[in-house]
């Protein structure tokens, strides 16, 4: 009753191709520092709102192609402005990105718990026919990790961060990996 098989994330050496362990790591000073990561925006479409998309933050662009869900703060006011002829919804507090503020509208505000559930049309769903029966994709779940400090408010999710895989576990979402060794 000891052993099981489970999933979690873990370091990874390329050279060995084996995991490592926290404490190898934190035993060289060298081996982990604080660098500035590169971030992108990305827009996805709301299912039942043609038109409005949810603007979703990320500092991994390589598992864009595997993201299953979206996670937002349910605290967290959000924001539906239209710019164009386009609609987003972003935390209120993160509204900057969009520009100056002559450059949008706000139609609407609301709690982030009003996103949980509703469904987004993904970038990538070649894995859709793989997708187990009781398992969610394509999905907005809440996540209080989320905050908006950074980007908008909302961040993609994909089974390779560790509080991602914890979120994925909680609310049955469908895990995809499309990288190995």
């Amino acid at each position: 009753g000891f052993i099981y098989k489970g999933l979690r994330v873990s370091l990874f050496c390329p050279h060995c191709s084996t995991p490592i362990s926290n404490f190898e790591v934190a035993m060289d000073v060298d081996n982990y520092k604080e660098v500035p990561d590169a971030a992108t925006t990305y827009k996805y479409e709301l299912e039942e709102e043609r038109g409005t998309y949810i603007l979703a933050w990320s500092t991994t662009p390589w598992n864009k192609i595997v993201t299953p869900a979206l996670a937002v703060n349910p605290e967290l006011v959000y924001v539906k402005v239209e710019q164009g002829s386009e609609k987003y919804i972003l935390a209120k507090t993160t509204i900057k990105t969009l520009g100056d503020e002559g450059s949008y509208t706000i139609l609407d505000e609301f709690k982030g718990r009003a996103l949980v559930g509703k469904k987004y049309i993904p970038h990538y769903d070649y894995y859709k026919d793989k997708i187990q029966e009781g398992k969610s994709a394509f999905v907005i779940i809440p996540g209080d990790f989320v905050t908006a400090d950074e980007g908008t408010g909302v961040v993609t999710i994909a089974v390779y961060g560790e509080e991602d895989l914890k979120a994925m576990q909680e609310h049955n979402i469908h895990m995809q990996m499309h990288v190995d060794d």
